[in-house]
């Protein structure tokens, strides 16, 4: 079975980020595993940034959790786009 819970939201002008932990159980077993979802809601669909500021400062706070929390591990980036 899986079960996701959301920790922790933090809502920003232009993104969000998410805290999630996912959790596989088995009959004798439990792993769990953490995530945080970035993202970006200043890009509107079929449009470009109105600024180039707020992208700049998401990719400096997605590159500052990853060294904060992913950097010693091989924990990869995963980039969604529609």
């Amino acid at each position: 079975m899986l079960i996701v819970r959301l920790v922790d939201e933090k809502q920003f002008d232009q993104y969000v980020i998410r805290h999630i932990q996912l959790m596989f159980e088995s009959a004798d077993d439990q792993i769990i595993h953490e995530a945080y979802q970035f993202h970006f809601t200043g890009w509107k669909d079929f449009a470009v940034p109105e600024q180039e500021l707020p992208i700049l400062l998401f990719i400096q706070k997605v590159r500052h959790y990853f060294e904060k929390y992913c950097s010693s591990s091989s924990t990869p980036i995963i980039v969604h786009c529609r």
